[in-house]
This record gives C-alpha cells, sequence and structure tokens, in this order.
C-alpha cells in the first residue's frame, strides 16, 4: 500500500467519532500530563497552521490542514504533545524533490513547541521565544536560583546585550543582527534592503563583551514591536537631528567616565550605542552626500 492509500484509509474513518444515533462525540486535547483537557478546537489548530505557512507561502496546505483535522477528529482524545507530533509527522511525509520545503516545515512547528516549553519552564509569555535575559536574570534571582551578583555587576544594558549574543546557528555577526532585529523590534528580513557594513567593535563598560554594529538600509514596517525586556523606546531620529552637536551631553558616569547622551520624549540614547551612533555619524561627517 502507498503512503496515499493509508491516508485515504485515515480519512475514511475520519469526521468526528460517532456514539450509536449518529451523536457526535467531541475530541478532546489532554495537557499537563492529562491534568488539564479541552475541547479540540479546529480553528485554533487552522491558525497555528497558518502561522507557520506563512513562512513558506510556496507550500500548499489545504489537504495537509484536512488529514491533520480528520486523523485528530476520529480521536476520542489526543495529548498537545502528541498533536504536535502529528504535524510533524505529516509534515515529514509530504517531503519530496517537488516540495523540499515540508522538511523545514516540519523543523519550524518543532521549534515552536520548543519556544513554549522554554516559556512555561522560564515564566514568560511564549510569544517572546526564549525570553529576555535580563528577565531570565531577574526572575532566577528571585526564587533563589541564582544570587544577585549578575544583576549587581552589570547594567540592565550590558544584560541585554548579553542576551543579544551570536548564537551557534549564526553564520556572523550579520546574521545575528539580522535575528535580533526581528526579535527584539518585529524588523523581519524583508525589511532589510541592503547591508551596508559594519563599524568598529565596541566594548562594554565591563570590557567582558565586544559588540559588532552592522549597518543596514531598511524598509519601515508598518509598525514596530519591541520586547519590552529588551527595548527602552524605539526611537526614529532623523540623520540632521543627530548630526546637532548642540543636542547632545555629556556626563560622567562611574569615576572618571565620561559618556554621550541625547534625549529623546520617548527616551535617552546613551552608552554603547550612543558610541555606536556618533561612529556612524562620523562616516556622514567625512562622506557627506
Amino acid at each position: 500500500m502507498t503512503d496515499s492509500t493509508f491516508r485515504v484509509a485515515d480519512l475514511a474513518g475520519a469526521g468526528d467519532a460517532l456514539r450509536a444515533g449518529g451523536e457526535r462525540v467531541p475530541t478532546w486535547v489532554t495537557k499537563e500530563a492529562g491534568n488539564r483537557r479541552l475541547p479540540f478546537d479546529a480553528e485554533r489548530l487552522q491558525r497555528s497552521i497558518d502561522a507557520v505557512h506563512a513562512e513558506f507561502p510556496q507550500l500548499d496546505v489545504s489537504d495537509y490542514r484536512r488529514v491533520v483535522q480528520a486523523m485528530v477528529e476520529r480521536k476520542p482524545s489526543i495529548s498537545a504533545d502528541d498533536l504536535v507530533d502529528l504535524l510533524i509527522r505529516e509534515a515529514e511525509s509530504r517531503v519530496d524533490l517537488v516540495a523540499p520545503e515540508w522538511e523545514q516545515f516540519a523543523a519550524r512547528i518543532y521549534l515552536r513547541r520548543l519556544y513554549k516549553r522554554a516559556s512555561r519552564n522560564r515564566f514568560y509569555d511564549v510569544g517572546l521565544k526564549y525570553g529576555s535575559y535580563v528577565g531570565l536574570q531577574e526572575s532566577l534571582a528571585d526564587r533563589g536560583i541564582y544570587s544577585n551578583d549578575i544583576l549587581r555587576c552589570y547594567s540592565k544594558e550590558e544584560l541585554q546585550q548579553a542576551g543579544g549574543m551570536i548564537d551557534p546557528g549564526d553564520a556572523g555577526p550579520e546574521a545575528t543582527a539580522r535575528r535580533e532585529a526581528a526579535e527584539e523590534v518585529g524588523l523581519r528580513e524583508e525589511h532589510v534592503l541592503e547591508i551596508l557594513g559594519g563599524l568598529d567593535p565596541v566594548h562594554t563598560r565591563s570590557v567582558t563583551m565586544r559588540i559588532v554594529p552592522v549597518v543596514a538600509r531598511v524598509r519601515r514596517p508598518d509598525r514596530f514591536v519591541p520586547q519590552p525586556d529588551e527595548v527602552a523606546a524605539v526611537l526614529e531620529p532623523t540623520i540632521d537631528d543627530l548630526l546637532d552637536d548642540d543636542r547632545w551631553q555629556t556626563r560622567f558616569w562611574g569615576p572618571g567616565r565620561k559618556m554621550w547622551f541625547y534625549e529623546f520624549p520617548e527616551g535617552v540614547l546613551w552608552g554603547a550605542t550612543a558610541v555606536m551612533v556618533r561612529d556612524l555619524l562620523g562616516y556622514f561627517r567625512r562622506y557627506p552626500a
């Protein structure tokens, strides 16, 4: 029998389970090791599939939707983990030379499950993916798992920058910058028009972290989605405003250390970010348009 024959057999017995007399029996989705159960919500399943499909629009998911929903509805109950496994297996079964993207589709479903587990273990919104590094440190310190040493020794800005370190899967600083821009403010791949280059690396106050700035020309998204624990404010000044030295201030920060500050109604530009911006402004002064 072929895979398609198995699929037809599955569908033949699908539809909601029926009692004698044709009464429909709902399918239950169990969570938390069976301690909690909810009626299966087909629309919610379709929304989850849509969210992944948005990243792979070239795939035709109409039959995938139908098969998965039918296979779920023929069961009296299914655990949430088993439902995700079903979504992954069904996607993998469709990988071929014509549509190899189904493998990536399956991998993305698995990744979403990892994000959800991480959010549950770390007590934050799953929409933040792996969440805020600062929030994680504060949460662990509050629960007595970590000491307060890290929070005492590093500023919030430095911890935010630590959360933006290169991941093992990143190909380099450019890939990290693209990923971080998407995760922290919602500036996604389609908004990045051109990578213009990099600036000189900047060390943080503690000199234990090096930041590699990447400069790009982008198309502004309809709205930014800042991650609350990572981004204090989204600032959008013009280059002319930033080139106005009268609006910049220097202040002492710690023993004998001078830092640049630029105040906006939405917040203050300062620290390592200010150093990077002023480095970029040097290029505009040397090579005016």
